[in-house]
């Protein structure tokens, strides 16, 4: 699932007025209106979703600091661009967001995620292995749909490409939406993704 920041200018959305979720992440975490690191009109993917005990709906993103683990914003700052749901999630067997007939609370992730009710804590302290686990599972949701923004491989016979940026061949065995090359380390989407999900 990936999402769109859409939020121009902060100011101006406090004035206009706030939507009971975003006012609530506001008050419950006692942010200023300009400290978001977040990018106007960039794409992130979504690591989970989170509904709140009132039914509002928030997302798992990495955000642009410097540190790579997912925070919780609400949805109201996005405007979603891909709504597939990732396989990697626990707690629904739709393939779509909106997902219906949802019970709150309710955090729907990754297995690791989602069973350990102190991640977030032990992510932030590097304990149990935390952040080797949610660097694993974000790799894999980040290259679980091919992505608009990079070349795709080019295929050379069966099972085998040729990378979009550079001139190395490989055999692929990899299902996901994008493949790494070898050589050059560039992501490609992978053209046989569309084989794989007929």
């Amino acid at each position: 699932m990936k999402v769109q920041y859409k939020i121009k200018d902060i100011q101006k959305r406090l004035k206009e007025g706030l939507t009971p979720n975003e006012k609530e992440y506001y008050d419950g975490w006692n942010i200023l209106p300009d400290s978001f690191h977040l990018t106007y009109q960039k794409e992130y993917v979504v690591y989970g979703l989170d509904y709140s005990k009132e039914g509002y709906i928030n997302f798992l993103i990495v955000d642009d600091t410097e540190v790579s683990y997912p925070k919780i914003y609400p949805s109201e700052f996005f405007e979603i661009t891909n709504n597939r749901i990732s396989e990697y999630w626990i707690g629904t067997e739709e393939k779509e967001f909106p997902i219906k007939n949802i019970k709150c609370p309710n955090l729907i992730s990754f297995k690791e995620i989602v069973e350990n009710e102190y991640f977030f804590e032990d992510i932030l302290d590097c304990k149990n292995n935390t952040c080797e686990i949610f660097s694993k599972n974000k790799e894999l949701m980040d290259n679980e749909f091919p992505d608009n923004n990079i070349k795709s491989a080019e295929i050379i016979d069966a099972n085998w490409v040729f990378c979009g940026y550079c001139d190395e061949s490989w055999e692929v065995k990899s299902k996901q939406g994008v493949i790494v090359c070898p050589k050059c380390g560039k992501r490609n989407n992978n053209p046989f993704w569309k084989y794989y999900r007929i």
